[in-house]
C-alpha cells in the first residue's frame, strides 16, 4: 500500500480542491460539509462520539507527549481548540493506520509519505508517531528515507515569532513484515 495522509497543518484539503471535486459531481452544501467532517485532518471540529471507537492502544507516547506540550503551551487557544484538533487528528490517524493493516495482508509493504508539522515552536514527528502506531498493529520492521522541503510558513509574521527555522521534514516510511 502506498498513501500519503494528510498533515497536521490545519489546511482544509475538501476547501483546497473544490475544483476537483466538482469534476466528480460534488455538490457544495451538505455533501461538501459532510466530506469536510470526515476526512483526516479537518479544521472542523467533529463529535467525540465519531471517534470514540477509535483504539487508544495505537496512540503514540510520541503523540501522547505532543498532545501535552499542545495543552501547556502559553498561546491562546492552545488548550482548547488546539489540543481538540490534534487530539481528533491522532485519532483519525490511528483509525486510517487501523485500517491500512486490516487490508493489508501481513506480507505487504505498507509505505508512507509524512511531512513534520509546528504548532508554535512544538515539532511534530509525524514520522515517528506512525512508526510507533505501525509497531502497535504487529509491524516491527521500518525503511526510512527522509529529506528536507521548504514550507510556506515564512509567510506568516506571526510564526517568526516562535520559531526561525522553516523547513519541514518529509520522510518516506516503508513498514515491511
Amino acid at each position: 500500500m502506498i498513501s500519503s495522509p494528510p498533515y497536521a497543518t490545519r489546511i482544509d484539503y475538501v476547501v483546497a480542491t473544490r475544483p476537483e471535486l466538482a469534476v466528480l459531481s460534488v455538490q457544495s452544501g451538505q455533501p461538501m460539509s459532510s466530506l469536510r467532517n470526515a476526512m483526516l485532518g479537518t479544521p472542523t471540529m467533529t463529535s467525540p462520539a465519531q471517534d470514540a471507537k477509535i483504539p487508544w492502544l495505537l496512540m503514540s507516547d510520541t503523540a501522547s507527549r505532543f498532545l501535552g506540550q499542545v495543552a501547556a503551551h502559553r498561546s491562546k487557544a492552545s488548550a482548547g481548540y488546539y489540543s481538540r484538533y490534534f487530539e481528533q487528528y491522532f485519532r483519525g490517524l490511528a483509525s486510517a493506520v487501523s485500517e491500512m493493516t486490516r487490508v493489508c495482508t501481513e506480507d505487504a509493504p505498507i509505505a508512507l509519505v509524512v511531512q513534520d508539522s509546528y504548532y508554535k515552536e512544538v515539532r511534530l514527528d509525524l514520522a515517528a508517531v506512525l512508526r510507533e502506531m505501525l509497531t502497535a498493529t504487529g509491524r516491527s520492521t521500518f525503511q526510512e528515507k527522509s529529506f528536507s522541503t521548504g514550507t510556506r510558513a515564512a509567510t506568516n509574521p506571526k510564526v517568526r515569532e516562535y520559531r526561525s527555522t522553516f523547513k519541514a521534514r518529509e520522510t518516506l516510511l516503508l513498514a515491511v513484515p
